[in-house]
């Protein structure tokens, strides 16, 4: 069921708010992230290798609100 499928896919993004750092957590395994300004506008891209549990640097991100895209 559709309830199975999401259980089995849990992704968390802590600490929220963000001074530095963030850390995704999740069930599987990682292969990017990009992060887009409120605009719509990409403002961070990496390229993971297989990771399961990621520490994102955004310590040089101006403070607002930003929208994050994790593919796995």
């Amino acid at each position: 069921t559709l309830a199975e499928i999401e259980k089995n896919n849990e992704i968390r993004i802590f600490p929220n708010p963000v001074s530095a750092n963030f850390n995704i957590s999740a069930d599987q395994q990682i292969m990017g992230v990009r992060i887009f300004s409120i605009t719509g506008n990409q403002v961070y891209s990496k390229n993971l290798q297989n990771e399961r549990d990621p520490r994102i640097d955004v310590s040089g991100m101006n403070p607002g609100l930003y929208i994050v895209q994790i593919t796995s």
